[in-house]
């Protein structure tokens, strides 16, 4: 080659890669890391990055600048943030050398927390640990909670998933409690979903269920929609194990139609695989090739998702699902070299929950072709995996105990400890008080004011035990006469008992319904009342009379024996009628002696129920009516004042009452209307008093609120109606906590 062309020809290569160069790279000194290849972000991260780096340099603070790099990491989605927590963690040590401040190894914390994250996706399990601890040891040591309890819920992830469930386990109720102290309500849900994700691997249903539905609420308040998501997947997991398969799809569908619209592709690769496992297991052994190839696709779109996420358990997962479908194909070869490859992953990764599921496939697919010895071989696998997950369980007790008598030893050897401390400050005081005392006169002077002292306790502890005894004398007879009201109260609750429907009355006519009855007090103001009628009807009427405790009991007596009058005497049958009625009664009664202005009486909801036309006539003074509907069911004939709230797969119906009391309120008095209204099989209907929404608790001590009470009777209408009330009377306890039950308590639920 000639001198010429060379020199042409190696201009044009120096020319090309500073081009290149130059297209590829962004600039280090602003954007602070090589091989920055901007067009490989998205229009979200590039402005995020721009925003925060322009923040970083013009900040002299160099607290400041750690927080812009901690907020870039933990916004963006490029893995490019791996690079900037390389940089967090360097400036961090280095500024630490310099002057050990905690803000400093506060952020260092929150780099090795983020480097577990790294390590776990990207499947290096013993750095990710490693990382995890390390935040949580920094932590501790600066006294600062923040980066601890999410560590601790991922460390629980992995030991989880790697099979040491008791561990597991400890790690979330530990983020669980520091999560609550924090009040970061999201972080609560996830740890809320970790314990209940434990029980479910446990086969522990009820227990895990209880605790998705806590998160769900929680989430539903506070969180976000991955996390809504996320919960009405697992509760979909949860109603497929127990057959409930039309419940775990309409979960499931749910929880696709909610990932669908952020754009987590994830979870709409696990929600599809658990939907179409679902299909499958409909098909109960039948040969049917169109929909089983349809269910092999849609597991097939799965492992798509998991494979472009780089994610090896969801490739796993959705691989035995791939596998299982072919068997049922009867296509053995696919079947088993999509379960080989599961395993293969499954045991590469160390998570016997999948390695369990490969197993079990390729022990069946070894049956079919003869070869039991690898059947026997995978069988054992099979159960090998088992205890792993559930062994863990049996020792539980036991290390309970250890845990126990460790707490102990330790208080102990505290307490024995504080003891010698205490005793070496008597000596030292005892020594400065003997050299004192050398002093002769101040010595004399002070065994003087000490006699003095002395004689002044001794008259007063001689006037003490004087007034001691007449105080005692004055409790004993306060005590009597406290008995004998007390006494006298719990006759009185006797009486209001025996004016309540008797059991085998609601038994009889309340078939499939239930009673929650809490009264503040010994006797209450609050009373349910029930009627029957001919042609398969029944009057029923939950009341709120003034007051509680013994007034409100006295104004309970006279307002039953108002409606018992209404009815028997004058035989009322419809609601309004027997309001009015009733209300002039009570009226009545106590306008006997003018010298006393009487204004009191009660709120009510009254029903008559006809089972066979399937009808609901309603009358309220102030108090409305509640009807459920989980069948799709439209209600008719309803009020125009009629308030409608979905959700939850169910409907909601409040019907109103006339805005005024049964007493003497006003000079002006309107009939009670009455509302008919068509019902449904299976609807519920529910008659209350305000005892339930107006109770105060909660970590803030608020009032419950009609908006909670709703949204627990929604949550809770498919359980059966013993459920409901169980479930209502546990959350009202837990709400209520140690505060003190502000009135009574009456709810009544009847399903048609």
């Amino acid at each position: 080659m000639c001198k010429k062309h060379f020199l042409v020809f190696l201009t044009f290569i120096v020319f090309l890669l500073q081009n290149i160069g130059a297209q590829t790279f962004a600039d280090k000194s602003f954007y602070l890391i090589d091989s920055l290849d901007l067009k490989t972000l998205t229009e979200k991260d590039k402005v995020l990055i721009d925003t925060l780096l322009q923040e970083y340099h013009e900040s002299k603070e160099d607290t400041s600048k750690l927080n812009c790099l901690n907020v870039l990491i933990s916004e963006c989605d490029n893995e490019i943030w791996v690079q900037y927590n390389n940089l967090l963690i360097t400036k961090s040590k280095q500024l630490i050398n310099k002057e050990s401040k905690n803000i400093y190894k506060k952020h260092l914390a929150s780099g090795y927390n983020n480097y577990g994250f790294y390590y776990y996706n990207n499947d290096n399990i013993t750095k990710a640990i490693s990382n995890f601890e390390k935040a949580i040891q920094l932590s501790v040591e600066i006294d600062d909670l923040a980066v601890i309890p999410t560590a601790l819920n991922n460390l629980g992830y992995i030991f989880k998933q790697q099979g040491d469930v008791l561990k597991a386990l400890e790690y979330y109720h530990r983020s669980l409690k520091i999560n609550r102290e924090l009040n970061e309500q999201e972080e609560v849900a996830l740890s809320l979903n970790n314990i209940g994700s434990i029980y479910y691997y446990q086969k522990e249903y009820e227990k895990a269920i209880n605790y998705y539905r806590d998160a769900l609420m929680i989430e539903k308040e506070h969180g976000s929609k991955k996390g809504v998501a996320r919960l009405y997947s697992n509760i979909g997991s949860i109603y497929k194990e127990q057959n409930k398969n039309t419940l775990a799809i309409d979960y499931f569908n749910q929880s696709i139609k909610i990932y669908t619209e952020i754009g987590y592709s994830k979870g709409i690769a696990t929600s599809l695989s658990k939907k179409a496992s679902i299909e499958l297991s409909e098909l109960n052994g039948e040969n049917d090739v169109k929909t089983l190839n349809q269910i092999l696709t849609k597991h097939k779109q799965a492992y798509e998702i998991f494979n472009e996420l780089d994610d090896n358990e969801g490739r796993a997962y959705s691989m035995c699902n791939i596998s299982l479908t072919l068997e049922a194909l009867k296509d053995f070869t696919g079947a088993k070299k999509y379960a080989e490859k599961s395993f293969r992953i499954a045991k590469e990764i160390g998570y016997p929950e999948s390695i369990k599921s490969a197993a079990n496939i390729l022990k069946n697919i070894a049956v079919i072709k003869k070869d039991f010895e690898e059947a026997y071989l995978m069988q054992e696998l099979f159960y090998q995996m088992q205890d792993s997950i559930s062994s863990e369980s049996v020792k539980e007790v036991t290390i309970q105990k250890q845990y126990q008598y460790e707490y102990q030893k330790k208080f102990i050897k505290d307490s024995l400890a504080t003891a010698e401390a205490e005793k070496i400050k008597d000596l030292k005081y005892n020594q400065e008080i003997k050299q004192q005392q050398t002093y002769v006169l101040v010595g004399f002077i002070g065994l003087l004011l000490m006699g003095i002292v002395a004689l002044v306790i001794y008259r007063g502890y001689r006037l003490k035990k004087k007034s001691n005894y007449q105080l005692e004398e004055k409790n004993k007879l306060i005590e009597e006469k406290n008995k004998e009201i007390t006494d006298s109260i719990t006759y009185a609750k006797r009486i209001q008992e025996a004016i309540l429907p008797a059991n085998s009355l609601l038994n009889k006519h309340l078939i499939d319904g239930f009673v929650l009855y809490k009264p503040k007090d010994i006797v209450a103001g609050d009373f349910y009342w029930m009627h029957p009628l001919e042609n398969d009807t029944v009057l029923i009427a939950v009341a709120d009379c003034t007051g509680h405790g013994v007034p409100g009991a006295m104004v309970s007596v006279v307002c039953h024996h108002a409606l018992n009058r209404s009815v028997r005497e004058y035989n009322l049958t419809e609601p309004g009628l027997i309001l009015d009625k009733t209300r002039e009664f009570v009226i009545d009664t106590f306008a006997q002696n003018n010298e006393f202005n009487v204004r009191d009486g009660m709120d009510i909801a009254i029903c008559a129920i006809n089972y066979k036309n399937q009808t609901v006539q309603f009358s309220g003074a102030n108090n409305p009516l509640y009807i459920l509907s989980t069948n799709n069911n439209t209600i008719s004939s309803l009020p125009i004042s009629c308030k409608i709230e979905e959700g939850y797969n169910t409907v909601l119906y409040e019907i109103k009452g006339d805005k005024q009391p049964i007493g003497s309120y006003t000079n002006e008095l309107s009939p009670f209307k009455t509302h008919t209204i068509s019902i449904h099989k299976n609807d519920m209907i529910y008659l209350f008093t305000d005892g339930y929404a107006d109770q105060f608790g909660g970590e803030k001590g608020k009032k419950l609120k009609y908006k909670t009470f709703k949204k627990l009777l929604m949550l809770n209408c498919t359980q059966k109606m013993d459920d409901q009330k169980n479930l209502l009377n546990k959350f009202f306890n837990e709400w209520k906590g140690d505060m003190e039950q502000v009135d009574d308590v009456c709810v009544l639920g009847i399903k048609i």
